[in-house]
């Protein structure tokens, strides 16, 4: 008899761990969310403005963000730089660039600027003789071939 209650104490004590263990709640640990910081980027770049990022990112990572322009210069900035909360990052142009005039280049000469292609550099040599000499860069929007996104990567490059 007491060989058959040790059994069964023991079987009850067993079931009640063993229903302990499979209904007791999983503690879910919380994810960390990476802390961000504002930064914001200058200059030389197509998306100025306020960036939200990770803590420790660096500027490499802004930049990419915020896409270079051909007339970047960042030879001397130290993209392996921590990103410092509300700072504001400046790109600056490589002003060795020299500005090609769009009112004098012949078709070769503006075949040398990022975009410009044969069939757009003769559009600009004919829309110039049609139109006379461009008053201001933006003028070369009425080029035919020439739409804001070449605009966008060109005017860096050109004079009046």
């Amino acid at each position: 008899m007491k060989r058959v209650l040790f059994i069964l104490f023991f079987l009850i004590f067993s079931l009640a761990f063993l229903g302990l263990y499979l209904f007791k709640e999983e503690e879910t640990p919380e994810k960390e969310l990476p802390s961000l910081i504002t930064v914001y980027i200058e200059g030389a770049v197509h998306f100025e403005g306020k960036y939200e990022v990770k803590k420790d990112a660096k500027l490499r990572e802004l930049i990419s963000y915020a896409k270079l322009k051909d007339s970047a210069d960042i030879t001397n900035l130290n993209l392996e730089e921590v990103l410092v909360n509300n700072k504001t990052y400046f790109i600056p142009l490589n002003y060795e660039i020299e500005k090609i005039n769009i009112n004098t280049a012949d078709e070769k000469t503006l075949m040398q600027i990022k975009g410009i292609g044969p069939v757009i550099a003769k559009a600009i040599i004919d829309y110039r003789k049609k139109n006379g000499s461009f008053k201001e860069i933006e003028e070369i929007k009425n080029v035919n071939g020439i739409g804001n996104k070449t605009y966008e990567k060109i005017k860096d490059f050109i004079t009046v």
